[in-house]
């Protein structure tokens, strides 16, 4: 088997201790799988805060690469989907005013029907969040620009 050196620990390793790279010289990445582990876990927020600020800068290619994986992953984001729809209903009290959440939907197809920019609407407190998780209630939801919903994610943030 041929070997390669890894350009970060140097050592003389069997080529398949490299991860795939179509147009990397052998076909393979110039670092070993281990050394790739560890480069990723000691800059994980630098890299979290590039890829964030990439999205934001890139957002035809966001899309374009969300259109492809949906393509090519429609059972598991049916699935998904449906996971989080069943979740909305356990999260939706029989007490809930049905006509004003309806409403906040309608405001935000409104506004992205007479705005350029893309509007969502946001559970404040998460359905399912990781500390605490909320209800499909009226007042726990609010009409937002998608970038910084998007942003949020799935935290409590006030």
């Amino acid at each position: 088997m041929p070997t390669k050196v890894c350009n970060y620990c140097l050592q003389d390793l069997d080529i398949s201790f490299f991860h795939a790279k179509k147009n990397g010289k052998y076909g393979v990445r110039a670092q070993c799988v281990e050394c790739v582990k560890k480069y990723a876990k000691i800059n994980k927020e630098n890299i979290n805060e590039y890829y964030k600020s990439w999205c934001i800068n890139n957002p035809e290619k966001v899309q374009e690469k969300s259109k492809k994986y949906a393509q090519k992953n429609k059972g598991l984001l049916n699935a998904k989907n449906i996971k989080r729809k069943t979740t909305k209903l356990k999260a939706t009290p029989k007490w809930a005013n049905l006509i004003a959440i309806k409403a906040k939907y309608q405001l935000a197809a409104m506004f992205n029907k007479e705005t350029e920019q893309r509007w969502h609407v946001d559970h404040i407190v998460p359905l399912k969040g990781k500390n605490v998780c909320g209800l499909h209630v009226e007042y726990n939801l609010r009409v937002i620009p998608a970038k910084e919903n998007l942003k949020k994610s799935n935290r409590f943030d006030i």
